[in-house]
């Protein structure tokens, strides 16, 4: 009686101890909810989201897949979370790791006509990770406009590919989002769709954002490639990444407002039409990039005197230019040395913490004003990089892999004001000035 009583109390205990747990597969026939009450939902296998079918998901829901599980969408699927519970897409291995499961394959709703307008995906205030393709428009039926904001996407193969498929008829946004430790952000964007990519951030990625209408974006760190144009980048910070932007101008295409510094190559030209009056290539700030400033692959002399370099040496400005010159393959560069510019970090990440950043990356630095060393104390307990930026906006000191707190030499520094930030993989802090005397 005594084992039978404490066994009653164990199992009494686990009751209340154990989280509601709803296995998910099969079917969906009717409109559903998943509740918080429930979660997390575990999809077992593949999943459909039947025609007509509209699956809501509540603020506060986790969603783990098993091994290549997927949910295919003919229905549509609203995924609302909020800036204090959002709503969590992963794995459910064990060890989770980057390709463990498909996620969401986007398919015609033949409830509606083809390409009608039904917002068939809407996704706000979420985090998701580790899928190989986490939206799959191979075969949508263009029944959009697809909305995506304030969203993190993190340590995916892949966040969305074959965009192509899913502007047909319609668009899709991306609004205050983040990107880290993708291998690909957004990808398939090509020239003919219409792709928005809004006040994001791309960070720590192999490659960035492929094609679309970019607008006050954030690239750092990316390894392969941060941005790929075939539409605008505009109004955009791209640094420390290994090629900042690749360009396709083309007609009715823009790389306009930009800064571009610091990467290996700052803006490498693939196509560039003679006399287009379409394409426009002005009023950027490209400097401090390793080995080219701007890298040019096509045939055509082009025009490049609407932008600055940092600099008013002629000579200079042309050695950190690839066109003819250099070898006889390609076109020649003009360009104006008479600008006067310099470079800034980007301003303070406009998305919302709770989703968006998990681990708080602000930071305070002594003595300020200093001599010969800073001290970095981080609130973060991640791996950091710590950069610093003269006032022209060049790096002149980058110390990687650091944790905890930090002593950072300033030996070899002259006299006077710089900007000291972090970077991790949830992205870059806000920056700090400090004086050197």
């Amino acid at each position: 009686m005594k084992y039978s009583t404490l066994l009653a109390v164990f199992l009494a205990f686990l009751a209340i101890n154990t989280h509601a747990q709803t296995q998910v597969s099969g079917g969906i026939y009717n409109s559903e909810t998943w509740t918080k009450a429930n979660s997390p939902y575990i999809v077992s296998g593949e999943v459909v989201l039947f025609s007509g079918a509209v699956l809501t998901i509540e603020p506060g829901v986790e969603v783990r897949f098993n091994d290549k599980a997927k949910i295919t969408l003919r229905g549509n699927i609203k995924a609302i979370g909020t800036v204090s519970d959002s709503i969590h897409f992963t794995s459910n291995a064990a060890s989770p790791a980057k390709g463990d499961y498909f996620g969401l394959k986007s398919e015609v709703n033949s409830a509606y006509p083809f390409g009608a307008q039904v917002s068939q995906i809407v996704i706000e205030y979420a985090i998701v990770e580790y899928a190989i393709n986490f939206i799959d428009f191979s075969v949508s039926g263009g029944n959009g406009p697809y909305i995506i904001k304030n969203s993190r996407f993190s340590n995916n193969i892949s966040v969305m590919d074959d965009l192509a498929a899913a502007t047909r008829n319609t668009k899709i946004s991306y609004d205050n989002c983040l990107f880290t430790n993708n291998d690909y952000g957004l990808y398939g964007g090509g020239e003919s769709n219409d792709v928005y990519v809004n006040g994001c951030r791309f960070y720590n990625n192999k490659r960035g954002c492929e094609g679309g209408y970019i607008d006050r974006c954030v690239f750092a760190n990316n390894t392969e490639e941060a941005a790929y144009l075939y539409h605008t980048i505009t109004n955009s910070y791209i640094f420390n990444n290994k090629v900042g932007a690749r360009v396709d101008m083309h007609s009715n295409t823009k790389f306009a407002n930009n800064q571009v510094y610091n990467n290996e190559i700052g803006v490498e030209i693939d196509r560039m039409w003679q006399n287009n009056p379409s394409g426009v290539f002005q009023d950027n700030i490209i400097c401090h990039n390793t080995t080219w400033n701007v890298k040019y692959n096509y045939t055509n002399n082009v025009s490049l005197v609407q932008n600055c370099w940092c600099s008013n040496d002629s000579a200079f400005i042309a050695s950190k230019i690839r066109d003819g010159y250099d070898d006889l393959a390609y076109g020649l560069i003009d360009f104006s040395y008479n600008r006067t510019c310099s470079t800034s970090p980007p301003p303070p990440a406009n998305v919302p913490i709770t989703p968006i950043v998990s681990e708080d990356i602000s930071f305070k630095v002594y003595p300020n004003p200093a001599t010969d060393h800073i001290e970095i104390a981080p609130a973060t307990s991640m791996m950091y990089d710590i950069l610093i930026y003269d006032i022209t906006g060049k790096m002149v000191k980058l110390k990687t892999n650091n944790s905890g707190n930090t002593s950072v030499d300033l030996s070899g520094l002259s006299s006077g004001n710089y900007i000291v930030t972090l970077a991790t993989t949830e992205g870059i802090s806000q920056a700090q000035k400090i004086t050197i005397r």
